[in-house]
């Protein structure tokens, strides 16, 4: 059974899981349909539910996501029963000035030179639908699903 939340509670939902889990797999469709994925750490999400990665712009997935923007993140926590599907639409971002507000030290175990990284580029994700799972209920709860006609 899928239930509906709306507006800020549903971001808020979003924020709580996506927050709690970090890393997640983001994927998109191939040519042949088949799914290619990789692991990202989120950086931030913002009060809308945009989401903020790092990465670099010289790898398979900006290479994937050139053409198709199209995304789905998949946040798994098994341990604390918390598990999260957004699909959205995928952005590269080469600004300087919002790399620096969202670089964090810990990201020096991916990128060593820091923002100093060779193609180094940041990855936004604007969430067109959310669902997670809520255990205690047994059923999938859809968080928001948006007319993406509406927002592109």
């Amino acid at each position: 059974m899928e239930e509906n939340q709306k507006n800020q509670e549903a971001i808020n939902k979003l924020k709580e899981i996506a927050q709690a889990v970090r890393i997640c797999m983001l994927a998109s469709p191939d040519n042949d349909s088949w799914a290619r994925g990789w692991p990202m750490s989120t950086i931030k999400i913002e009060d809308d539910g945009t989401l903020w990665f790092f990465t670099k712009n010289k790898q398979a997935v900006t290479d994937r996501l050139e053409n198709d923007h199209d995304v789905t993140l998949f946040y798994s926590h098994p341990g604390k029963n918390a598990y999260l599907t957004v699909q959205g639409s995928a952005t590269f971002v080469n600004d300087r000035e919002k790399m620096e507000e969202l670089y964090t030290p810990l990201l020096k175990a991916w990128f060593p030179k820091g923002l100093d990284e060779p193609d180094i580029v940041l990855l936004k994700v604007t969430p067109h639908e959310a669902h997670y799972w809520d255990t205690d209920a047994a059923k999938i709860v859809v968080l928001f699903s948006l007319d993406r006609a509406a927002i592109i």
